[in-house]
């Protein structure tokens, strides 16, 4: 099995205020749960990646925030 994972290719610019950048997860090739115990894993396993991916979007989010205050006070004040 293969997991592949595909980022929103979206210039900061075009992200409208509090957006969220999304993720699309796809599987590769056939996979058989041999049990529940597998199902669990495989939700873990996702539960946690989008757990990272949200902390690093909330970490963009801020950078993009400090990067548009250092634009405006480097232009004198909001546009």
């Amino acid at each position: 099995m293969v997991l592949r994972t595909c980022f929103e290719q979206r210039p900061f610019t075009e992200r409208p205020p509090g957006h969220v950048p999304f993720v699309n997860v796809e599987m590769d090739g056939d996979w058989y749960p041999h049990s529940s115990d597998d199902l669990r894993r495989l939700s873990d396993t996702l539960t946690a990646h989008a757990d990272q991916l949200r902390a690093l979007a909330d970490r963009l989010d801020g950078l993009t925030n400090a990067f548009d205050a250092a634009q405006r006070s480097a232009c004198g004040g909001e546009p």
